[in-house]
């Protein structure tokens, strides 16, 4: 195997571009105990007749291995930090006893995650392997017997316009069996009493490994996984996919709400997932509000951004804790108010753009860009003057505001001292369609050491892409430009 080249996406597509000969692969899949973690010893597998034989509970690993079978040498795409799971150029399809396919618990998430990854090469004849956790692709596994079929699909050639069939390996037979009596309560508890205790590297997949159990008895472990700390959220927030008995997962995260307060993909489970109404989780939140625990107040007041359908019954109590001694929660409740429409929320915005804590007054120069009010450009222009964090989101929020008192503040800004800031500020007013300052840009890049220089190239290109115009060429990135074509662009030479 050989790397062609460590590419972010915008750069890959034109050199994928070039390739026009649809590759010829075969795939075989091999079937086998995963990983285990943490020193957590999964359920003992039963005795391995003709086929591999798992038992339930147990993560398995499919170790998908392509092999170029073609004449010329084979690209890919290879992605390692795709934390949903769908890959789907690594595709698994599990048909059970009675020739049915069974359904894929993530079906209707939003497609696959992550990046493409590095471009790399493999010659004819060559092979290269990959692991994909089986359970990822279908409910709990019963006892039964099963066949796995892998599923191929060169992405690689798919961005190029070069369609080919996907590789498919023959099916492999495997097994099921039941656990022993408590073998699997035992497995659940040693999995559960790792949580808190084990390396936070092994959270995640401590989480996966309980929800593919499937069993009633790793509810309480899961919902605890919620407060264990982000290792653990997402696959928390994921786990009710896997899950047979829904109701008891809903009811047991509703009175962990109640009892213990907010935890970060809570909220976003109960309403998205189990559809649960805002109205009926609000309560939980004004409560946490109120908790001696700043980290409560500041979660709950973060989630109360998706609760402006409640008007005043949400924005009271969110306003409440507005002046909080802690600058994290003062934080939460300033990125909050930019949801609510009310007059009041964009009062106390105002109010919280002059906090004596910087990233309070920076989330309140991100936050007024979402106010209609003729009152927020003074508020923003102000905060030019602020910090070099401060004064960059104002000067953002101004260009995304862009009203004609907004492209007057940028032009003062213009006349501050700070070069960046005067920078940003014209390439605010580029974007907005002020072509007067493409010689002052133009000037600036031909002067400037290689830090600025890159600076002023990504502001560029920003501003051409959010305005919409072609940059300096007509093909790739507007950010994959030199100084010199991009100072001919800017003096239109």
């Amino acid at each position: 195997m050989r790397i062609v080249a460590g590419l972010t996406a915008w750069l890959v597509l034109p050199f994928v571009a070039s390739c026009q000969t649809p590759p010829e692969l075969a795939l075989t899949i091999e079937l086998q105990p995963a990983e285990t973690v943490a020193g957590v010893e999964t359920p003992a597998p039963p005795a391995r007749g003709p086929a591999p034989a798992f038992s339930q509970g147990t993560p398995i690993e499919a170790v998908f291995t392509i092999t170029n079978r073609g004449a010329e040498p084979y690209k890919y795409h290879d992605r390692n930090s795709d934390r949903s799971g769908r890959m789907d150029e690594y595709a698994i399809e599990v048909i059970d006893g009675t020739g049915a396919q069974l359904p894929d618990p993530r079906r209707n998430w939003s497609g696959p995650g992550g990046g493409p990854g590095g471009v790399y090469e493999i010659a004819p004849g060559e092979s290269f392997s990959k692991r994909i956790l089986l359970n990822q692709w279908v409910p709990p596994l019963l006892p039964g017997r099963y066949a796995a079929i892998g599923v191929y699909n060169p992405r690689y050639y798919a961005a190029a316009g070069v369609a080919p069939a996907p590789a498919r390996s023959v099916g492999v037979d495997f097994e099921i069996a039941a656990s022993e009596a408590g073998e699997m309560q035992a497995y659940i508890d040693r999995l559960g009493g790792t949580l808190r205790t084990g390396p936070p590297e092994s959270k995640e997949r401590i989480v996966q490994y309980l929800a593919f159990t499937g069993e009633r008895a790793a509810l309480p472990y899961l919902i605890e996984a919620f407060y264990v700390g982000k290792n653990a959220t997402f696959r928390a927030s994921e786990s009710e996919r896997y899950v047979g008995d829904r109701d008891a997962f809903r009811d047991l995260l509703l009175e962990a709400l109640q009892e213990r307060g907010p935890a970060e993909g809570m909220l976003w489970v109960l309403t998205s997932r189990f559809g649960v109404p805002r109205s009926q989780t609000l309560a939980p939140l004004v409560k946490a509000l109120q908790s001696d625990d700043a980290g409560q107040r500041a979660q709950a007041a973060r989630e109360l951004t998706h609760y402006a359908e409640l008007g005043e019954e949400a924005l009271r109590p969110l306003l409440s804790v507005a002046g909080d001694p802690e600058a994290k929660v003062r934080r939460a409740v300033v990125g909050a108010l930019w949801a609510y429409p009310q007059p009041e929320a964009f009062r106390a915005l105002v109010v919280e753009a002059k906090d004596v804590d910087v990233e309070v007054r920076t989330t309140a120069a991100f936050s007024l860009q979402h106010r209609k009010e003729p009152e927020a450009v003074p508020a923003l222009q102000a905060l030019l003057d602020d910090e070099a964090a401060v004064a960059q989101e104002a000067v953002r929020s101004l260009t995304a505001i862009g009203s004609s008192e907004a492209a007057n503040a940028l032009r003062a800004g213009m006349r501050l001292a700070d070069e960046r800031l005067r920078l940003r500020c014209a390439a605010g007013l580029l974007q907005l369609g002020d072509d007067s300052v493409r010689p002052l840009l133009a000037d600036a890049l031909g002067k400037a050491d290689a830090r600025m220089a890159e600076l002023i190239r990504q502001l560029l290109g920003n501003a051409v892409q959010m305005r919409r115009i072609p940059g300096p060429g007509e093909n790739g990135s507007p950010w994959a430009y030199g100084n010199g074509p991009w100072i001919t662009w800017l003096r239109g030479e």
